[in-house]
This record gives C-alpha cells, sequence and structure tokens, in this order.
C-alpha cells in the first residue's frame, strides 16, 4: 500500500506521524509504502519545452512518485510484498495524486488498486494557459527570467516567498506530454480502466476550515447567505435557492452547519461522486463510495466529521492525533473496522470487516453508499438531494479559494 500525502500540491510530507505504517502493516499484514516527492514551485512550475533539461518541469512531482511506484514495482518483494498488488491510496491532496496517477500513461501497470479520501481538485489538472500565468507571475516576484538556469540561481527560501504572490497554487499542468488527458473529465481515464477504486469522504469536510475561528459555528442567517453567495459565486436569488435546498434537507442544522454542508459538497463532495460515477460506467472494475460519519467529541463535538478525521483510524495512529479524534473507549474498534476494510481491499479488491455489513459497489443507478461509523450502515445517496441544487454550477477546482471561511 503506498501512500500519497495530502497538502494539496504545496505542502505536508509523506513522514508525518501520522502516516506511520506501522500499525496498518501488523494489523492488515501488508507493506505500507509513504513517499516523499517535489512539491509547489519545485513540482510543477511549467517552464515551457524551449530547454529541454526543463520539458518535464510541469510535472516534475508526480514524476517523482511513478520514480517511487517503479522502485516498489522492483525492490518491494524484498520486504514482503507483491509487485503484482499494489495499491495507491491518498488523502485531500494524496487523493488529487491518486486520480492524476490513474490518468498518467506512465503509471499505468504499476498500480493495481486506488483508495481515493477526501478528493476536491481531483477532476481536472492545472490547464497550459493558467500554469504559463502562474510562471510569468512568479517570475515578475523575483524580478528574474523564466527560465531553468535562472531560476536555479535563487536561493529556495526566496523561490517560496516568491511563490506565497501567486494567488493561484501550483500543480500539475496538462502538458500534452507526461499527461495527455484529464483525470476525470469529460471521462474517467482509459489508463485505469481496470483498476478497482474506494472513493469518498468526511461527511463534514468543511468544519475543520472553519474551526480556525469558533465564532463561525455561530453564524446568523444573513452572514451564511453573504459566505455562499461569495464562495459559490452566485447572485442573491440563487444563493437563497441553495441555500433553501440545504435548510429542506437538514431542518434542524443551525445557519453555520448549512453553511459547512454546501461548502463540504462544492468543494469535495460533488467532485467525489462525480470521479465514482465515471469510474463506475466503464464498468471494467468495481467502484466503493463511502462517508466517514462517525463523530468526534472534540470541541464539543462542534466539528462532527471533518476533513482529515478518517486518517488516523486508517492508520491506526490516534493516539498522536487525540486533538483530532480524543481519546475516548470506542476509537480501537473503529480502528479495527476501518484498517481491516482497507487492508482487505489492497489484499482482495473488497473492502470487507469481520462482523461488519457488506459494502456493495457503487453504480450510478442505486448509488450504495457505505457510512462508516462505529455501526457502519449503507444508503443511497446520502445527501443527494440536497447537493443537486448545486448542479448548474462549475465543479470545484483548486484556483477557487476557501472565502467561505472569513467574514
Amino acid at each position: 500500500m503506498v501512500w500519497l500525502h495530502g497538502g494539496g500540491w504545496t505542502n505536508c510530507a509523506g513522514t508525518a506521524p501520522g502516516f506511520d505504517g506501522t500499525h496498518l502493516a501488523r494489523g492488515g499484514d501488508v507493506v505500507v509504502v509513504t513517499v516523499n516527492h517535489r512539491l509547489n514551485v519545485f513540482g510543477y512550475l511549467d517552464l515551457g519545452d524551449s530547454d529541454p533539461r526543463f520539458a518535464d518541469s510541469a510535472t516534475a512531482g508526480v514524476l517523482d512518485m511513478v520514480a517511487a511506484l517503479r522502485w516498489v514495482r522492483d525492490n518491494v518483494a524484498v520486504f514482503g510484498g507483491d509487485p503484482d498488488n499494489v495499491t495507491i491510496f491518498g488523502q485531500s491532496g494524496g487523493a488529487a495524486k491518486v486520480t492524476a496517477l490513474m490518468g498518467m500513461p506512465a503509471a499505468k501497470g504499476l498500480f493495481h488498486k486506488a483508495i481515493a479520501q477526501s478528493c476536491s481538485g481531483g477532476l481536472r489538472l492545472d490547464g497550459p494557459e493558467e500554469s504559463k500565468r502562474q510562471a510569468h507571475a512568479l517570475a515578475a516576484a523575483l524580478e528574474t527570467e523564466l527560465t531553468g538556469p535562472a531560476l536555479q540561481a535563487v536561493p529556495m527560501d526566496r523561490l517560496l516567498a516568491s511563490m506565497k504572490s501567486v494567488g493561484d497554487p501550483f500543480r500539475p499542468v496538462l502538458d500534452g506530454r507526461n499527461f495527455l488527458n484529464n483525470p476525470f473529465d469529460p471521462q474517467a481515464p482509459a489508463t485505469a480502466a481496470e483498476v478497482p477504486l474506494i472513493i469518498g469522504n468526511a461527511a463534514t469536510e468543511a468544519t475543520l476550515f472553519l474551526s480556525v475561528d469558533m465564532a463561525n459555528f455561530s453564524l446568523d442567517k444573513a452572514e451564511v447567505e453573504r459566505r455562499v453567495g461569495r464562495y459559490l459565486g452566485t447572485d442573491d436569488a440563487r444563493t437563497k435557492q441553495v441555500i433553501e435546498a440545504y435548510h429542506a434537507a437538514y431542518r434542524s442544522e443551525t445557519p453555520s452547519y448549512l453553511l459547512a454542508s454546501i461548502a463540504t459538497d462544492y468543494m469535495y463532495r460533488r467532485n467525489t461522486m462525480r470521479a465514482a460515477a465515471l469510474q463506475a460506467s466503464q464498468a471494467h472494475a468495481p467502484v466503493y463510495a463511502y462517508v466517514f460519519d462517525w463523530k468526534t467529541p472534540v470541541l464539543g463535538g462542534v466539528l462532527k466529521s471533518p476533513h482529515t478525521l478518517e486518517v488516523p483510524f486508517v492508520f491506526g495512529t490516534t493516539q498522536a492525533a487525540t486533538a483530532l479524534v480524543g481519546s475516548g473507549s470506542e476509537l480501537p474498534h473503529l480502528v479495527r473496522q476501518m484498517m481491516a476494510r482497507w487492508a482487505s481491499f489492497a489484499h482482495r479488491g473488497v473492502p470487507s470487516a469481520p462482523g461488519g455489513v457488506k459494502w456493495p459497489a457503487y453504480d450510478t443507478g442505486q448509488r450504495a453508499t457505505m457510512m462508516l461509523d462505529l455501526e457502519s450502515h449503507v444508503a443511497n445517496d446520502p445527501g443527494g438531494e440536497a447537493r443537486r441544487a448545486l448542479d448548474d454550477l462549475p465543479y470545484f477546482e483548486y484556483s477557487r479559494p476557501a472565502n467561505y471561511v472569513r467574514a
């Protein structure tokens, strides 16, 4: 099982304490590989093709992942692994890395199953025109030429500082060289047609980001309308239609939680279910959809099921994540269930757990989704009625700021 860390395409590391694979390896009888790779301006700065030495600059970080997968293919047997049974898995930005590899010709055959947890901007890559604007903005901030040799002469700290002035984050580019198509736009990648997929979200992803200011959990209706309109880019009438649809579906929820639900669906859930539907439509390999619905008790329970919540349960690293998950006596049971399902999928392509309910494959008719909790259950298209209010909006991409978080 090869872990691709989150942090967008910008930060974090595979060596973070929460990604320690020891417990997953022991509990799931798997070999866990975590990798680091080039990020942000070092991994995805588009320098064009004028200098062949930098022809792959816009996809260097993903090529690092391909190199890691080739290393796994060539060496993992020494560690007790099977090079013909490799699962890539990642959360948040790591999930976008999973979908990118699914659509990358060079990665075909290097992995055999995939798990995408909380995928947001994973449908599309950076466009060539957009990547060129980002590169020129960086060069302007540095007051230097946009060439490989000129940028190699710039100290790393100065590159990172100048990168922050480019509002649109650097990420892999649809370069016509390493990527010929977007991963899941307009269709699922043919390169991964035979790859079984687990894909899903935490139930209230956006509450993690709202928690930067606890006042965000006591907003009034007017403030929520203002933030929703700004985030979605909708006029007053359309904004009220969206909020009313969510209010009808979640009548007992406060305005703040309606904001969290809308932001979660727009930033994560819609893209996730789009990818699930496209992959399932290929009908070559099963897709398993989920919502992680366990609610954390920390901060008085206001977070419910925030972004990243399932990760310590997959890795068995809840003791390193007590600030997020608490320290309740029920945690070991959920660790065993999550670890068993992820490892079972890696072994056999079916996410089962001892004593757990059967997880049916996803299709575009029933849209069966496993609601993962202390007592898991299956629901058909959970939250779909409210989410349909967003159908006419463009899908989320990383270029859209999370401007619902602050007033």
